[in-house]
């Protein structure tokens, strides 16, 4: 009689059994949010259009991952997937601020720009907003976007009536970021027209002339004559209408009714 192959002797009941369990236990631990392969396990599920379950996952990962780098890479996507696809506004800022406050994340900044966005675009809240963006800013003041951060945080503090802090966001974006000064002068320009401050106002626009941004220029001529026709400077409004390359209709109906003013004042005067 044959005897059984020699590789098959080995194939017991007891070993089968434990060797089932093993491939088990590994399966378990290689779905688990320990595993490394958790963070790709949990894209693959919102690249599938599973974001609810995505968002579970990155979850777990975030709660329980002996890497803290995977956990900030699990929060990051899990506030993208509820923001964007969820839309779940209150979901997403919470992920973002545990980001916010993990001082050396590399997500810091972005993190406190996501819940800027939020909290002034979906939940209407302009000072709350302001002050994150502020954050944002500082967290990386050498970033790309950390000009633009500071100029929608002034634009934030503007919106809550914070004219001060406003300002304050102005100022340090014209002194950090000198190739964003003429626009920075622009918006506190604007600013203070709204205040209705013209000569505060006509003194931004001013400096901002002395920039290179021909747009830059362009509105900022256009700001001045508004200021000088409120000062009453007629004549000097009408100059700066003209300097400031217009479109005709624009200026035509602009300078109209200067024009307009300066005639009903020589016939008072007479």
């Amino acid at each position: 009689m044959r005897r059984p192959h020699n590789r098959l002797q080995w194939l017991t009941p007891a070993s089968f059994t434990g060797f089932c369990g093993l491939l088990t236990v590994a399966g378990l631990l290689l779905l688990s949010a320990r595993s490394p392969l958790a963070l790709p396990l949990a894209d693959a599920a919102a690249g599938a259009g599973y974001p609810g379950l995505a968002v579970e996952r990155y979850d777990a990962i975030a709660n329980s991952s002996p890497w803290v780098d995977q956990q900030q890479d699990a929060l990051w996507r899990a506030g993208n997937v509820l923001d964007v696809s969820l839309q779940d506004s209150t979901g997403s800022r919470t992920r973002f601020r545990r980001l916010s406050v993990m001082e050396d994340s590399p997500y810091r900044a972005r993190a406190l720009d996501r819940v800027g966005r939020i909290l002034r675009h979906r939940e209407h809240r302009p000072e709350a907003a302001a002050i994150a963006l502020t954050d944002s800013w500082k967290a990386d003041p050498l970033a790309a976007e950390a000009p633009d951060r500071l100029r929608r945080a002034a634009a934030a503090f503007e919106e809550a009536g914070e004219i001060t802090a406003a300002l304050d966001a102005l100022e340090s974006l014209e002194i950090g970021y000198p190739s964003a000064r003429g626009r920075a002068q622009l918006s506190r320009g604007v600013l203070l027209l709204a205040q209705d401050d013209e000569a505060a106002a006509l003194a931004a626009y001013r400096d901002a002339l002395e920039g290179d941004d021909p747009s830059v220029h362009a509105a900022a001529r256009l700001g001045s004559a508004t200021c000088l026709e409120r000062l009453g400077n007629l004549d000097e409004a009408l100059a700066e209408l003209d300097a400031a390359d217009l479109p005709e209709d624009v200026f035509d109906a602009r300078a109209g009714s200067i024009r307009a003013r300066i005639l009903t004042d020589e016939l008072v005067d007479e």
